[in-house]
């Protein structure tokens, strides 16, 4: 692996345009026909903007316009996991993973409660510390921490945390798990398309900040290196989940990162609609923002559920 990762600036990820997931409806107590779902709205720099109305957005299901029956900017207290890669691939950059860990558990307000998980091999998974609002606890047990040998068990990671935090949860809050990593797996239990399923069924979102620049970038045309791989998955995890993925190669933007991440943990807008089939099992909806004359462009992000393999079995969590 190469090194040379310094703290001085960072590589974003380009969202994609347009938001597409396939839903059920009836699954909201008080209007059981009215389909909702939670976004984020970025600007060309990837910033979360705060300033979108209802007219600036286009939905569709199945291709057909819908109307937008419900529309809000929901700002909520923060129920998340930090969900951090303690493997030896990490060693010269874990000073710099626990300040950003402890930066983000500092920006905590009242009513907001956060879990520790830390992970290296799938036998070495573990809940550092309990879901808690107390921030002299968190802030120690990452203090603690330190990095050990082992295979990465990223997806395994991720799985546990994801299943702790659905567990600690109560109806209608979404859980919400921030991973720092440098993204890549090397032995996980679970596969891809398993912690997919997981994340969807429970609408878990992530955000992940990927310190991908220690690793072999390799050829893409040719023989895709660590690096590609890694950036790839950090990327279709937070598509998929509706979050945000930020690979950094360098350091210099870490504080932005961080920024965006505590906003988006608890603002983010909220849209529903009649559908003219209730009934329907399954339907694709995607929502767009309207370009207008003399405004950047702007990128919806949201969840899109995946439904595919699922396994009853887990590595063992000390």
């Amino acid at each position: 692996m190469k090194q040379g990762l310094s703290l001085v600036s960072l590589l974003l990820v380009l969202c994609v345009g347009a938001v597409t997931f396939y839903g059920q409806s009836g699954s909201q107590p008080a209007d059981p026909s009215l389909i909702k779902l939670k976004l984020i709205v970025v600007n060309r720099d990837n910033h979360s903007l705060d300033d979108v109305q209802k007219e600036d957005l286009q939905l569709t299901e199945d291709g057909i316009p819908q109307t937008i029956s419900y529309f809000a900017k929901e700002e909520t207290p923060a129920k998340y996991g930090i969900v951090i890669d303690t493997s030896g691939s990490l060693r010269t950059l874990f000073p710099a993973v626990q300040a950003t860990a402890k930066t983000i558990i500092e920006a905590n307000r009242s009513g907001d409660a956060t879990f520790i998980t830390r992970f290296i091999s799938s036998d070495k998974i573990q809940t550092a510390q309990e879901i808690t609002s107390d921030k002299a606890a968190l802030t120690k047990t990452i203090d603690g921490l330190t990095v050990q040998g082992g295979q990465t068990a990223l997806i395994d990671g991720l799985y546990l945390a994801a299943e702790y935090g659905t567990k600690h949860r109560v109806v209608g809050e979404r859980i919400k798990l921030v991973l720092i990593s440098d993204g890549e797996d090397r032995a996980s239990y679970y596969n891809q398309a398993q912690l997919l399923k997981l994340l969807a069924d429970n609408e878990v979102q992530v955000f992940a900040i990927g310190l991908v620049g220690d690793l072999e970038a390799g050829d893409a045309l040719i023989r895709p290196g660590p690096r590609t791989k890694a950036q790839k998955f950090l990327t279709d995890l937070a598509k998929e989940t509706g979050g945000r993925a930020f690979l950094l190669k360098t350091g210099k933007d870490l504080p932005k990162t961080v920024t965006e991440i505590v906003h988006d943990l608890r603002v983010q807008y909220v849209i529903g609609y009649q559908p003219t089939e209730p009934n329907k099992a399954k339907r694709k909806v995607e929502v767009k923002v309207i370009s207008k004359p003399g405004l950047e462009k702007r990128t919806a992000i949201s969840s899109r559920p995946i439904m595919t393999g699922s396994s009853t079995d887990r590595p063992k969590q000390p």
